[in-house]
């Protein structure tokens, strides 16, 4: 029983030292792009407040909200998160998959972030 609350207790030291790197993050991206946390909250359509707790990590992101926040910031999600491990791809020609992921990468955001409504749609369904 005592390992079990070291464990949880492992987890939710390690949860806060994540949070706390990913505020960091989120604000030095932020700022790196010009932004004050009031226009971060407006590309959001979330409160200055809101942002200013995730930065300082007194309230954690909702993973439904990750996409959207690098998204605003201008990066991928592996960027904003932290991670850092190598991507190894498989050898030959792309995916259909990568083939039009790359095609929809082309297109203008307003038409990439219709696709991506499209999808989560379909995926919702699929579940």
């Amino acid at each position: 029983m005592e390992s079990d609350s070291n464990f949880l207790g492992w987890i939710m030291e390690n949860d806060m030292h994540f949070l706390m790197e990913l505020g960091a993050r989120i604000r030095k991206l932020r700022k790196a792009q010009g932004l004050t946390q009031e226009e971060l909250a407006d590309r959001l359509g979330v409160t200055q407040a809101l942002i200013a707790s995730y930065e300082t990590a007194r309230r954690a992101i909702p993973l439904r909200k990750l996409c959207a926040l690098a998204e605003a910031l201008g990066v991928s999600l592996e960027e904003l998160i932290g991670d850092s491990t190598p991507r190894r791809r498989k050898s030959g020609p792309p995916s259909k998959i990568e083939q039009k992921l790359a095609e929809i990468e082309k297109l203008p955001r307003s038409e990439q972030q219709f696709i991506l409504r499209m999808l989560d749609n379909a995926l919702a369904q699929a579940h």
